[in-house]
């Protein structure tokens, strides 16, 4: 199978197997209650509060990564990865987990552009469904999303952070 990122080889398969990680953990988050809605839409999220998709919902996957800009192209075969990882796990094991849809939601994260990482994160906290995101795509933006997804209750795992304060 020709994979759409081209010769990242070592790169993209060591993605793919955070994706499936990341699949694995999602696996825990199916359940029969919902998420907490606070009636205006806006999902409210916690460490403390069980992370449940209410039945019939899909699974989300975030995917944070630098698709706009300089770093662009390595920010849109990241998010490549995601979907082909995706893909083979759906091939592999089926359409669904416990009966839930998988979607894949990317954002833009700027890469080293903190701010607009924090944004992105903040995005990411009012998607229903979300189960946790691969990225940040860079350090810069990492130390900013971070306590953003840690105060949310969020997992987070990212494969090209070089910070080792961070990793």
């Amino acid at each position: 199978m020709l994979l759409p990122f081209g010769r990242s080889g070592p790169w993209a398969k060591g993605l793919l197997l955070i994706l499936a990680l990341a699949l694995v953990l999602v696996a825990g988050a199916c359940g029969e209650d919902e998420e907490v809605d606070n009636g205006d839409g806006v999902v409210t999220r916690d460490p403390q509060t069980p992370l449940v998709i209410p039945a019939g919902e899909p699974i989300v996957i975030g995917v944070s990564a630098a698709l706009t800009g300089p770093t662009e192209s390595p920010g849109r075969e990241s998010r490549n990865a995601v979907m082909v990882g995706i893909e083979r796990w759906k091939a592999a094991n089926g359409d669904q987990i416990r009966g839930h849809d998988i979607e894949v939601h990317a954002e833009d994260d700027g890469c080293y552009e903190a701010n607009v990482t924090e944004f992105a994160a903040k995005r990411f906290l009012r998607q229903k469904g979300l189960v946790g995101v691969i990225g940040p795509m860079c350090s810069e933006g990492a130390r900013v999303a971070i306590p953003v997804y840690a105060d949310a209750g969020v997992v987070m795992i990212s494969g090209t952070l070089t910070r080792t304060d961070l990793t």
